[in-house]
């Protein structure tokens, strides 16, 4: 605590010379990261790491809402809305008590979040040309190599000197400087902060330790996401990060349930701009990373438990989150008035789109009887029920499509008709 305060005094006073706050910040970022970067050879226990964490969150909370503007400034962005700088400490404690005394899980983490996120942010800012859109503003594709570049850099020679073989630190490395790039990416309000050293950690924890043909394989799969990411940029009413979170989504379901589990989200992904109305199909950058956390959230769910349960069972609840969102996305552009003759008619044609969309895989993917009475039966009512939920809710004429409200109203819908879904495949 000492130090961070010393540090910030000496920056506030260099702050003053330079001019360049942005600049200043990331000095104070590296310089924090650097000495936090011994801790697994300071602290055998957590509890050191948690207080340390805790008290400097809540100093850093004080002083951004204190007037001490010298001080507050070079740790604050100016108009920006960002919890970045209280990110930091909560990212170093988790990141510390989740790799459990194991150096390479925490200092691999730490770096990047220190050294990657950094350069980044310098790089884009000084060289940044081809600029993508984000939840909050923009970023830049070439600050995004840069610190896929310095992500690399720092993982590939760790992974070498812990024992690992070279073609496994190898792959591991790409995966991992290609992934953290996208955490990047998708982050909002300085949650990068968070998002890059916690998802780190997640990658070196399920990659460590298998074969280097199952790497081999999962990283032709994220390179192969990553060209549909480039070739589909401009045919799709995504921004840049909702591009990217679909990128990482598609991937998080293959690496926790295998090919099965990804196929209904890369049919939704590559078909929703086709469910839209003709006259809505050439919007760009409409949809944020709030719109695919819609969509990804409830399915998520579905797919961690059935991961902790070892069964196949729940990929049917999966598959109908997907078919809902496709129903609902089809009928987005509807208000609500009564239920007509030409409104019913939409959306019950929506409901049979995104069953066959959907669930037509799914009987492919799992041919069985009880699959198929289950789709057949069980499916239009569950994909029905949310589509039509979110039509009566959707009876003001000035709300715009592309509120969060509008989204936490589709994924709590959907989320409704898929837990429906579970009890009555689990009843019969």
């Amino acid at each position: 605590m000492v130090a961070l305060m010393i540090t910030i005094h000496l920056l506030s006073i260099f702050r003053d010379e330079i001019g360049d706050a942005e600049a200043v910040r990331k000095t104070l970022h590296v310089v924090m990261g650097t000495i936090t970067l011994s801790f697994p050879w300071l602290f055998a226990d957590p509890m050191p790491v948690l207080v340390l964490t805790v008290i400097s969150s809540i100093f850093i909370m004080l002083l951004k809402v204190s007037n001490l503007k010298q001080w507050s400034s070079v740790i604050c962005a100016k108009g920006r809305n960002s919890i970045g700088e209280i990110c930091f400490p909560l990212a170093v404690g988790l990141t510390f008590i989740l790799s459990g005394g194991n150096k390479v899980l925490y200092v691999v983490p730490i770096l990047l979040l220190t050294f990657a996120d950094a350069a980044s942010a310098l790089i884009g800012k000084r060289f940044g040309r081809m600029k993508y859109s984000t939840g909050d503003g923009t970023k830049t594709l070439e600050g995004s190599l840069a610190f896929s570049a310095v992500a690399f850099l720092y993982t590939f020679p760790i992974c070498c000197l812990s024992g690992l073989g070279m073609a496994e630190s190898l792959t591991i490395a790409s995966i991992l400087s290609l992934l953290a790039m996208m955490f990047e990416g998708v982050a909002w309000s300085g949650l990068d902060n968070l998002f890059v050293p916690l998802g780190a950690f997640l990658v070196l924890k399920t990659h460590i330790g298998l074969p280097e043909s199952m790497l081999i394989l999962r990283l032709g799969l994220l390179l192969l996401l990553s060209l549909i990411v480039l070739v589909s940029r401009r045919n799709t009413t995504l921004n840049g990060s909702g591009i990217i979170a679909s990128a990482l989504f598609c991937y998080l379901s293959y690496t926790i349930g295998g090919i099965t589990w990804a196929v209904m989200p890369v049919i939704l992904y590559l078909s929703y701009r086709f469910l839209l109305p003709a006259r809505f199909r050439d919007l760009q950058n409409a949809h944020s990373v709030y719109g695919v956390g819609s969509v990804g959230s409830a399915a998520v769910v579905w797919l961690l438990i059935a991961n902790l349960n070892h069964s196949e069972s729940f990929i049917v609840p999966y598959a109908l989150t997907f078919a809902a969102h496709a129903a609902i996305i089809s009928t987005a552009h509807l208000r609500f008035t009564n239920f007509n003759r030409v409104k019913l008619l939409a959306l019950l044609y929506a409901i049979l789109k995104a069953w066959c969309l959907i669930c037509i895989p799914l009987i492919l993917i799992k041919p069985s009887a009880h699959i198929l009475v289950l789709t057949i039966f069980l499916a239009p009512f569950c994909i029905g029920i949310p589509t039509f939920l979110f039509y009566v809710s959707n009876a003001h004429r000035g709300a715009s499509f592309n509120l969060p409200s509008r989204w936490w109203k589709q994924a709590s819908f959907v989320a409704l008709g898929s837990a429906i879904g579970l009890v009555i495949l689990h009843a019969i």
